[in-house]
This record gives C-alpha cells, structure tokens and sequence, in this order.
C-alpha cells in the first residue's frame, strides 16, 4: 500500500511538472486556480485504470495484428485530447464525454480559457469522477482477469 501510494505521488509530480511544461510551450497558464489542479487529481484514478484496461488487453492479445488493431484503439482515444471540443461533431463529442481523459482536458479548457468556474459545470464535474472510478474499476478488474488467464496459459514469460 506504501508502494503504491509513492507511487502515485510520483506520478502527481510527473504529471504536473509535464503540465507546466506544456504550458510553458504553448504560452497558457494552466495551473489558474486550485480547480484546475482538483480536475487533474480527480482524472488519476482514471488514467490508472486506463493503464490497467491497456495492459490487460495486451496480456490478451498475443499476435501482432491484435497488437496493431490495440495500437490504433489507443491512438482513436487519445487523439482526441489534442483536437479542440468545437470542430467535434455532437455525437462524437457526447461518446468522448464518456472519457476520464477527454473529460478532464474538456474542463481544464473551460477553467482556464474560457474562464468558466467550476460552480457552472457540476454536471461536468460529476461525469468526471464517476467516471474515472468506472475507468479505474473495470481496468482492474480486466487487468485480473487477463492476469489470471495469462497465468493459467502460461504465456507470461514472453511479457
């Protein structure tokens, strides 16, 4: 439990310093108020299940065209992020909106660009967490499974 909690302030650290950098580059501040940063500790567990949901499916999937088809998937969700939420088209926006990650950056841009508080985007706030939980739950739980069959398979050893 220890580990685990370095382990994420680690990654709160690394995230945030990432976050200052990229803010730097593109000239925004990002870091405008103690909301941008609670948006940002909220999206952790999100992007922890993520990483568990990503690392399951790769347990499961042993050819390389799988590999490639999980490369895409990854690359489709994550592209998102970098793409303003205006040029999206409503239906695509609203499947994004399902996202810990698009989610967050959708909120971080209102925060701080368009500076809209927090208070008028509760809706908003509560998809984030709720979402991140489900996000953090379900990789879990895909991840044991995965797991648990890579372990029954004895395919772990090419990982």
């Amino acid at each position: 439990m220890v580990r685990a909690l370095i382990h994420a302030i680690e990654s709160i650290v690394i995230i945030v310093i990432f976050i200052l950098i990229v803010g730097l580059i593109h000239r925004v501040v990002v870091f405008t108020n103690v909301y941008s940063l609670l948006v940002l500790l909220i999206l952790l567990p999100g992007l922890y299940g993520f990483a568990f949901l990503l690392a399951g499916l790769v347990l499961m999937m042993r050819s390389k065209e799988a590999k490639n088809w999980l490369a895409i998937l990854i690359y489709v969700l994550l592209v998102p992020l970098l793409i303003p939420e205006r040029i999206l088209s409503p239906a695509v926006r609203e499947i994004f909106s399902y996202f810990p990650m698009f989610q967050s950056v959708m909120m971080l841009r209102k925060l701080n660009i368009d500076k809209i508080p927090l208070n008028l985007m509760e809706v908003d706030f509560v998809k984030l967490v709720i979402t991140s939980i489900l996000f953090f739950v379900i990789g879990l739980l895909i991840f044991d499974i995965a797991d648990k069959k890579a372990k029954k398979k004895g395919i772990l050893g090419m990982y």
